[in-house]
């Protein structure tokens, strides 16, 4: 867009200007003017009004300039200008963004509305962008009303408010004159004509008419002064007038000096009040000073008394921390000898127990083993870890996983491994792998076998896997937890695993996750400390990046050592990353507000609110310090339970999702008659299809959903007719609604 001069045709480019002030409204309007007038290279005029500095506040008092010293004065205009180019800063941030120049104007001026329209005629600004926010009347003037009314008719004003448009003054002319100062002070003048053209009517019609009438009536004087002078001329003498009128001047001369004395007098009366106000407001000002500076030492007295007494009181505090310190400790050794002696009975009475009991496992000989291996196959080695390889073997037509320890073993070592044979042989959870048997002489453990491997390959998708959805990874984080709990709540010893990592949780044929390796967990004695149990070990053992830190530099194993390398798991689980610095990671990314990116994405649409939770509750396990790490039981656990709830929901939809059809052979003669009459009856009662195939579906894809049939009734060659007679005979269903 241009605009033309007056005195000729040739464009100039247009000047737009931005009235700026501290609001939000003045960021708005300068965000407005840089997407409706700029482009890149212009230059933007930021213009700012603000008072003239004339007085100083000092406390709760306003001093004036001229009372106080230069430094102070210049010191206070620092601040002032400091303040100016701050909230300039912002304004020059957004136009760098639209790389449009700027060009800074600072006013100082009491009339805010007059200034501004001083600086349209200066700067020839075509178009002026203002803040709704100067709104707000300033000494008695509408700021953006008066800025319209008076703006050069060349300059458009838009008032802005929460970025929209609130008002516009369209330019009536779109020339404006450029030249000498004279052409700018004509400018100006006729901009003050046509704004006093602007005031009421009436009070330029009055003013009119007295000019009027007092020209009549001083003709009237005239005439009538005339027409007495000739009169007085003709009955009086020409001195005698001469004398009147010496003697009224005179008379007006005494009067006018008696006028100025009068007013000396009065200016200088008013010059001493003014002098007596300030002393007066300067003895207020010390008084107030004074006032203060004795109510900070009185608060610092009452802080210093509040301080000495609250040092008194906890002074009292430790003394009775002492003393109950002592009698704790005195209660402690008083209940360890009572556990000691109590521990001492109960291993003794689980050892006849063991003793008296029957065998919790079955003995293979080497040469089943051997035979069910294929004489230990290569091609029949699933996995090789520290202890040993485990093979996949049958075993009386059973698959089976078959772990054949190395043989290096100390007679030590050897009873250690018969001991903890004996007691973890009959450890049953649901989340533990089931230990079917042993050969003890050659140290071979026998395993249920795992159709989908270990968690470690299927978070790398290992063979092409299809990767695990993210609510089957919240639910396998709550079943290790819960197995993890179980141990180290067995009886009469709680048992510590050790050697807890991704690579030793298995997966069944429903992905089921299972802990393995734990018929080489340690078991260890329970303590009346607050450590709750302890086991010290010369050598640490387990894989590097899941051992306890603490472990490693003690020696001392505790249930708490196990949380660690549940922690890491937790964020293998998220991220299906590496172990190495993997905690680190997460922090950062959680810190630098990229956690969605760090998990792993082949696990689907991650809810992220509980992602995040979970990834702060493994980084809380992962601290380095037992006594910084989370309780299993009381905040771990409740927390996974809100996951595995949320979990089954999701696995619930998407079942419902996928069309499920029963297998062929879960199909009997009756269901295939109901198939061919959707009302079929038999024994007496009408079955609806409908209904019983809805049963079916959800028997069949939710096999742990609370039904009344549930999937075991389905069995090959099963009758359907007796199964549905005994559900209605206990539930009591009417015959005319299944």
């Amino acid at each position: 867009m241009e605009e033309v001069q007056e005195r000729g045709t040739e464009a100039s480019p247009m000047v737009i200007a931005v009235a700026v002030k501290e609001g939000t409204n003045t960021k708005y309007a300068v965000m407005w003017a840089l997407e409706q007038f700029m482009s890149q290279g212009q230059t933007l005029i930021l213009l700012h009004v603000r008072p003239r500095v004339l007085a100083i506040p000092r406390e709760e008092h306003h001093l004036p300039i001229s009372m106080l010293s230069k430094d102070e004065v210049a010191a206070y205009m620092e601040e002032v200008d400091t303040k100016t180019d701050a909230m300039f800063f912002q304004y020059h941030l957004l136009c760098e963004k639209k790389k449009v120049n700027t060009m800074l104007v600072v006013v100082e001026e009491d009339d805010v509305a007059s200034a501004i329209v001083q600086q349209i005629s200066n700067y020839g600004i075509s178009k002026l962008v203002l803040g709704s926010s100067l709104n707000a009347r300033f000494k008695g003037i509408d700021v953006p009303a008066t800025v319209e009314k008076n703006a050069p008719s060349f300059c458009a004003v838009y008032e802005i408010s929460e970025g929209t448009l609130a008002s516009v003054h369209s330019a009536s002319s779109t020339v404006f004159k450029t030249g000498s100062p004279e052409d700018l002070r004509d400018h100006s003048s006729s901009s003050s004509d046509i704004s006093n053209s602007n005031s009421p009517k009436t009070v330029d019609t009055a003013i009119f008419s007295d000019s009027l009438r007092g020209g009549h009536e001083n003709d009237n004087v005239s005439r009538d002064f005339e027409t007495a002078s000739t009169s007085e001329k003709v009955n009086e003498p020409l001195s005698q007038i001469q004398n009147n009128i010496m003697i009224e001047l005179e008379e007006l001369r005494i009067e006018h000096k008696h006028t100025l004395g009068m007013f000396a007098v009065a200016r200088e009366e008013a010059i001493d009040a003014k002098i007596k106000a300030n002393e007066l407001a300067l003895q207020r000002i010390q008084e107030a000073r004074k006032f203060a500076e004795a109510k900070v030492r009185e608060e610092t007295a009452r802080t210093i008394a509040a301080q000495e007494k609250e040092k008194s009181q906890e002074a009292m505090r430790q003394v009775e921390i002492a003393r109950q310190l002592a009698q704790r400790e005195a209660q402690q050794r008083r209940d360890a000898e009572l556990r000691a002696t109590t521990e001492s009975e109960e291993r003794k009475k689980a050892q006849e127990a063991l003793a008296s009991t029957h065998q919790g496992y079955r003995i293979y000989s080497i040469e089943e083993i051997q035979s069910a291996t294929d004489f230990l196959s290569e091609s029949l080695k699933i996995g090789e870890g520290r202890y040993g390889a485990v093979y996949k073997g049958n075993l009386q037509h059973t698959t089976v996983a078959i772990k054949v320890l190395r043989s290096e073993a100390t007679q030590g070592i050897q009873q250690q491994f018969q001991w903890e044979l004996e007691v973890l042989s009959r450890i049953r959870h649901p989340h533990l792998v089931l230990l079917l048997g042993a050969c003890p002489e050659h140290r071979c453990l026998v395993y249920e076998y795992m159709t989908n491997g270990s968690l470690e390959d299927r978070l790398h998708c290992k063979g092409n896997s299809p990767p695990l959805p993210w609510f089957s990874r919240f639910r396998v984080a709550w079943e290790v937890a819960s197995a993890l709990l179980f141990l180290h709540s067995a009886k009469p010893k709680p048992i510590i695993h050790g050697d807890l990592k991704p690579a030793n949780i298995l997966l069944d044929h429903n992905f089921v996750s299972k802990i393995g390796d734990v018929a080489l967990a340690r078991l260890v004695p329970t303590k009346t400390t607050t450590m709750v149990t302890e086991y010290k070990d010369t050598v640490p053992a387990g894989t590097f990046c899941y051992i306890d830190p603490e472990y490693q530099r003690t020696g001392i194993c505790v249930p708490l050592s196990d949380l660690y390398a549940l922690g890491i798991l937790f964020l293998q689980l998220l991220t299906a990353k590496p172990p190495v610095a993997l905690a680190h990671a997460v922090e950062r990314a959680i810190e630098n507000d990229s956690f969605q990116q760090i998990l792993d994405r082949n696990a689907g649409d991650w809810p992220l609110k509980e992602a995040l939770e979970l990834a702060m509750l493994g980084l809380k396990c992962a601290e380095l310090w037992c006594r910084d790490r989370p309780d299993l039981e009381k905040d771990v656990l409740p927390a996974l339970e809100r996951f595995k709830a949320l979990a089954d929901a999701e696995t619930i939809r998407t079942r419902e999702k996928s069309d499920v059809v029963p297998p062929s052979h879960f199909v009997c003669p009756i269901l295939e008659e109901i198939m061919e009459d959707p009302h079929f009856t038999a024994d007496g009662y009408t079955y609806e299809y409908g209904a019983i195939k809805e049963w079916l579906e959800k028997s069949i894809t939710s096999p742990m959903t609370n039904l009344p049939l549930n999937h075991n009734h389905l069995i090959p060659n099963h009758s359907l007719r007796s199964a549905i007679l005994e559900w209605k005979i206990k539930y009591g269903t009417n015959n005319s609604n299944l």
